[in-house]
């Protein structure tokens, strides 16, 4: 393989990895947030589809120069460290799995394949959410780790974008922590029950994974989105998120969950308030 075919199998694997179905900039992704963002104001607001688009178009536009600082952050992200992030988490996840599988288990018992997929599939859903949440919580409360996490709290207008507005340190910590999670929690089912069964895949990527692709964009949308009661019970609204970076003294230490809310219910740290459009101020000082 020549060198120019080597650069175009790497230029197509970084852009596999930075726009498809593995990244939250997948236009399916960003599509889907952007409709759900205009139906959201369809009916917070009143207004037609027409009017909510319009209303989104002209406050992006409003806020040009940050999209643009955001967007930069987010292309570096994308381009550059892409590929060893992904490298990193999968090296870690089978450190961990193919460690705990060369223990020997007491305690198996037999389950259907069926019930094993399941609770392999929910079970690690929930342990990498939990370990984002804690490694979120980390980022903010650990004074060295918030040196590097203050850079995502810069940005004052949220967009899609300010999801890789991060210090190049950050992805490695919140990957290697979910990395991490999956293995362990996946290995220690795999002691207990005797099949291995895998997590359910869709599209590639677990149940978790795809529910959190479809909402990440919503939470730095440019909108406090609110879902329902009923559902905020389980998932992260997005309007819980800009809550999460507000300027106000309130809101400090609040909402670090990533996609499920009971963690921060259970420990103490979520916040829950109407939020009206261009309410919220954002952006600590660099």
């Amino acid at each position: 393989m020549t060198g120019l075919e080597e650069a175009g199998v790497w230029l197509g694997e970084t852009l596999l990895q930075s726009f498809g179905l593995m990244s939250p900039f997948c236009p399916l992704y960003l599509s889907t947030a952007a409709l759900m963002g205009i139906l959201w104001l369809c009916r917070s607001q009143g207004w037609s589809l027409g009017q909510s688009w319009h209303y989104l178009w002209n406050l992006c536009w409003q806020h040009r120069r940050f999209m643009r600082e955001d967007g930069l952050w987010a292309l570096f992200q994308l381009l550059i460290l892409r590929l060893p992030i992904a490298a990193l988490h999968l090296a870690l996840f089978q450190w961990a799995y193919e460690s705990l599988l060369t223990w020997e288990s007491s305690q198996g018992f037999y389950a259907a394949e069926i019930l094993e997929g399941f609770l392999a599939t929910l079970i690690t859903m929930l342990a990498i959410d939990f370990a984002a949440y804690v490694m979120h919580r980390a980022l903010h409360q650990v004074s060295g780790l918030w040196w590097i996490h203050r850079l995502h709290h810069q940005a004052r207008f949220l967009t899609p974008l300010s999801t890789l507005r991060q210090h190049p340190l950050e992805p490695f910590l919140l990957n290697g922590a979910r990395g991490l999670a999956a293995g362990v929690s996946l290995g220690v089912l795999h002691l207990i029950l005797p099949n291995g069964t895998p997590v359910w895949m869709m599209a590639g990527m677990g149940p978790g994974f795809f529910l959190y692709m479809f909402t990440v964009n919503l939470h730095h949308a440019p909108l406090p989105v609110r879902y329902p009661l009923w559902l905020r019970a389980v998932l992260i609204s997005p309007h819980i998120h800009h809550l999460h970076h507000s300027k106000a003294p309130e809101h400090h230490g609040k909402n670090f969950g990533v996609i499920f809310s009971f963690w921060d219910r259970w420990l103490g740290t979520y916040w829950d308030q109407e939020v009206g459009l261009d309410e919220l101020e954002f952006g600590v000082e660099a």
